[in-house]
């Protein structure tokens, strides 16, 4: 094991120079888009601004430009479906996604990502439509047509039976009526003799939103409206490969780009690396308490766990029955009043012994030794252990004990 662990350090070592020369080249997986949303997010981000660009009327004042491009895309018998001088394109009415239409044809977009087809979804929407936008009008079949686009699947799920009502031959809806009653109100209203059949194609999000997204920032003046669709094309990038998308290669990239016998010997590390860390970040973290405040003062626990080496393991690893991982700690002199350091069941607190507890929600926040959970930060973070026991030193330093240096601050 430890000449898999030192030739495993090397490529981690390699690969950490090669991060760091790209940082500094200027290189980011930064996005601005996805550090608020999730690249996933169906509603709030694609369907959004998809209307925001389609619109004519949006915004961008690139006028149907950007409409244009995204009928380009559309199966050639729809490219001229809609008549995009005369477009107007709602979101969210009635629940569909993206309906565009010119006053004589609507064209409604169902945007899927990940969400389920809802039940009768397709076929509500075109009830919808025939009944508000064209009057009730019997037979619909040159007025509407339906875009799935998808980033996934191809067709609703049979399951949903999102196309109640009709069959779906080919690209081809074709109305077949109920077995009796109409099962929901908003449900096409067609005489069974009619030979109705409505568009219906499946548009993939890659590549033909990416195209689209490609060509509309080739398009589009230089700056803010180029820019978006550039962020765009980033998150479409996400959607469609997670992590892959990356730039700065983390572990598990540099991992996959390296030779099969190499990637075995990365993977059997970090397998044992993974059981290891909890056992290393406990005794690293008693290692570093020992050299801010001695191994005697450690000792003196009051009410609290002894606060050694099993008990941080414990503490971080939430082991053992009755909760006896919990509230492990010291208590220390300082000039005024005894200070105490205790691990809770979340948190760490360090302040001055009183009535209530360090973590009592009238001090809790005064006592708190970092704001977040210090799990995470122990697990996740890079340097966590040691950023933690820089916060432990401050946070003692400010209650008047006297502690050591740490080895990094010398």
């Amino acid at each position: 094991m430890e000449e898999l662990a030192k030739r495993c350090l090397k490529h981690y070592q390699s690969l950490n120079a090669n991060k760091q020369q790209q940082i500094k080249e200027g290189m980011h997986d930064y996005s601005l888009i996805t550090s608020m949303l999730k690249p996933s997010n169906e509603v709030t981000l694609h369907s959004r601004f998809l209307c925001s660009m389609l619109n004519p009327k949006g915004a961008h004042y690139q006028g149907n430009v950007f409409l244009k491009l995204f009928l380009k895309e559309l199966p050639a018998g729809l490219r001229n479906f809609i008549d995009p001088d005369r477009a107007t394109i709602i979101r969210e009415k009635d629940s569909i996604d993206i309906l565009v239409h010119d006053g004589e044809h609507a064209l409604v977009i169902e945007n899927k990502v990940y969400a389920t087809d809802q039940r009768y979804q397709i076929s509500r929407y075109i009830g919808c439509v025939q009944r508000k936008l064209f009057g009730g009008e019997p037979d619909v079949s040159k007025r509407i047509a339906v875009i799935y686009l998808s980033a996934k699947r191809t067709n609703p799920s049979k399951k949903s039976e999102s196309l109640a009502g009709f069959a779906l031959i080919g690209n081809i809806l074709r109305w077949k009526g109920f077995a009796g009653c109409k099962p929901h109100p908003d449900l096409p209203d067609i005489q069974d003799d009619l030979n109705v059949e409505i568009p219906f194609h499946h548009v993939p999000y890659f590549p033909s939103l990416v195209r689209w997204a490609e060509n509309c920032a080739e398009k589009a003046p230089a700056g803010g409206i180029r820019n978006a669709f550039d962020e765009y094309l980033l998150v479409l990038k996400r959607l469609e490969k997670p992590k892959a998308w990356r730039k700065v290669m983390t572990l598990d990239s540099y991992a996959m780009s390296l030779p099969d016998m190499d990637q075995r010997e990365m993977y059997a590390f970090m397998v044992e690396s993974q059981t290891a860390l909890d056992r290393f970040i406990a005794a690293r973290l008693f290692e570093g308490l020992k050299a801010l405040f001695g191994e005697v003062a450690l000792l003196e626990r009051g009410s609290f766990k002894t606060l050694d080496e099993d008990s941080l393991y414990n503490w971080l690893t939430k082991k053992g029955k009755d909760k006896d991982w919990e509230r492990v700690g010291a208590i220390f002199d300082a000039p005024i009043q005894p200070v105490a350091l205790v691990f809770a069941s979340e948190f760490a607190y360090m302040g001055a012994m009183c009535e209530r507890p360090l973590w009592d929600k009238e001090c809790r926040d005064a006592n708190l030794i970092h704001g977040g959970g210090v799990r995470s930060l122990l697990r996740t973070q890079l340097d966590g252990v040691y950023r933690f026991l820089h916060y432990i030193r401050k946070r003692a330093l400010q209650c008047g004990i006297q502690v050591a240096s740490l080895e990094s601050e010398l």
